[in-house]
């Protein structure tokens, strides 16, 4: 076997044994068991327990010192510290277990750290409250980080320990959001509206402080606007209260998005077993087709219920930010010349 995996197989097994025995209460002698070899051995590749431990935290340090550089250079925002944040949760749920047993782990690690634990959750709590910041602002930061952790933890439980791509950023526009929304951004995706003379994207109020995050959200809520425009488009026409949204698609996996579609609508939201409708409608035909369904009626019956969305927002939340999407809208009219 390979020095590296030796050194990881080392890592793993006394990871194992810090969380159950506790750091205090576990001996070279014990991992050297576990691994079936000598303490000597192990000595090669780890010099001493303390080794061991620092060898637990290299993933997670590169999390940390990225964060402690951004609250360094006063210029990271909030995006950038909780996204931090949600690194180090994820790269350090080993360790979780093993500091929540023995808080000597916990000294051991500060001693090694150019700010300990307690100090850089201050200063992040104080960077993401901002300047002068009164005491709802404290109490949002303070949120913000606790989402970050706790969602995280979460994610990686229902991920199977893992924290894929789109839960970190689902994780990040959580604990944006409870923090607080630097700036309204509309995006006013023109597609699809025959009166918008010209398909384009421009972002309207993006700030310097506006991030990633924003523009982000202000595409979730332009495709949440427009359902709601041609939503209110068929009422007119046809006089038919629309009293519950189904939805399918590849973005209907996306929980804040759907949350979104029910609150700007004031309608639930509610999202099939299985949402990629097109292969399914494909099956269907051709099921029809070679007479394995005898008509519409059993595919109607095949259809469950995964998940519904209620509206959380209050009627006069959703005219303000209706009303905005529409000055949005009307903003970007005629504004290039079309020749």
């Amino acid at each position: 076997m390979s020095q590296p995996d030796t050194k990881q197989r080392i890592l793993m097994i006394a990871a194992e044994l810090f969380a159950r025995q506790g750091y205090t209460g576990t001996t070279i002698a014990d991992i050297a068991r576990e691994l079936g070899t000598t303490t000597a051995a192990l000595y090669y590749h780890f010099p001493s327990k303390a080794a061991i431990l620092s060898g637990l935290l290299a993933r997670p340090l590169t999390a940390y010192m990225r964060l402690l550089g951004s609250l360094d250079s006063g210029q990271a925002t909030p995006e950038d510290l909780l996204g931090a944040i949600i690194d180090i949760c994820a790269d350090s749920r080993e360790l979780a277990s093993i500091l929540d047993r023995d808080p000597a782990a916990l000294a051991m690690i500060d001693e090694q750290l150019p700010r300990s634990s307690a100090e850089l959750t201050a200063q992040t709590v104080a960077a993401l409250a901002g300047p002068d910041p009164d005491r709802a602002a404290l109490i949002r930061a303070n949120a913000a980080l606790a989402v970050a952790k706790a969602a995280t933890i979460a994610a990686m439980q229902l991920g199977g320990g893992k924290l894929e791509a789109a839960d970190r950023a689902e994780v990040l526009a959580i604990a944006v959001r409870a923090l607080k929304d630097l700036s309204r951004t509309y995006r006013a995706d023109c597609q699809g509206r025959q009166h918008w003379p010209i398909s384009w994207g421009p972002s309207i109020r993006a700030r310097p402080a506006s991030g990633s995050w924003h523009l982000a959200r202000a595409t979730l809520e332009a495709i949440c606007y427009q359902t709601r425009d041609v939503v209110e488009a068929m009422a007119a026409d046809s006089g038919v209260t629309l009293d519950m949204l189904k939805v399918d698609g590849g973005v209907t996996a996306n929980d804040l998005c759907m949350q979104l579609q029910a609150d700007i609508l004031g309608v639930a939201v509610s999202r099939p077993v299985v949402a990629e409708t097109t292969a399914l409608g494909a099956a269907y035909a051709a099921g029809l087709t070679a007479g394995f369904w005898r008509d519409t009626t059993e595919l109607r019956a095949n259809w469950r219920e995964s998940r519904r969305w209620e509206p959380t927002w209050s009627a006069d939340r959703r005219a303000v930010g209706y009303a905005g999407w529409k000055k949005a809208v009307d903003r970007t009219l005629n504004w290039v010349d079309v020749g």
